[in-house]
Parts: structure tokens; sequence; C-alpha cells
């Protein structure tokens, strides 16, 4: 009987186990994945701009998670990613991630003390 009831149980547990291992995201997969850029219902791609010592100041936002600063004309990429509802980037090169306060309702940037407008 016992010996039944283990043939049972294997059978029953057979057709649950799998040996696919590949990591493409199957049709249908609930499956998630951090994505760069994600984009939100209102969108937050695009450049802001703002002016300090009457220097440009611009942040660009690209779709596809990369960017660039641009620092009183001195251009440093970075990627950014949004997660739980904020943007963080980080410079091409680095490793500090940096927070970046959109106010999405406003389409801004409050960085420091300076306000960063969508273009």
């Amino acid at each position: 009987m016992k010996k039944y009831l283990v043939i049972l149980l294997w059978a029953a547990l057979l057709p649950g186990t799998g040996c696919n291992n590949s990591k493409e995201k199957k049709e249908g997969s609930t499956e998630t994945k951090e994505a760069p850029a994600a984009k939100p219902a209102s969108d937050i791609t695009g450049t802001y701009a703002t002016t300090e010592n009457n220097m440009p100041m611009e942040f660009t936002l690209n779709a596809d998670g990369t960017g660039s600063e641009n620092y009183h004309g001195n251009m440093r990429p970075f990627t950014w990613i949004q997660k739980d509802g904020k943007v963080f980037f980080k410079y091409n090169g680095e490793t500090n991630e940096f927070e970046l306060p959109i106010d999405m309702d406003k389409a801004e940037i409050h960085y420091g003390s300076l306000v960063y407008k969508k273009k």
C-alpha cells in the first residue's frame, strides 16, 4: 500500500516540476521586471531646465532609461530607473545612486535649491 501511495504522490508532483531555465518572459506570465524608464500615467521623460548664475542647467530623461545632466555646459550622462514612484539615477561609470525628486503634477524637478521646469 505504501508503495502505491509513493508512486501516486510522485506522479502527482512530476508535472509541476519543469526544467525550463529560460529567462525570457513567457506570454501571459505575471512576472514583473524592473525596467528602465517605465512610463507612468504621466510621462516623465523629456528635458527639464533652469538657470543658475545665468548658466543653463538641464536634466534630460530619455524613454530608454538613459539621460544627461547639463551642468553649466558640462554634459554628464547617466542611467535612470523609476521604482516605488520615485526616479533614481547613476552617472555613467559611478556607483552612487541619487534620487531625482520629480513633481509629476507640476512637471518639475526640485533638486537642491533649484527648480527645473519641463520644456
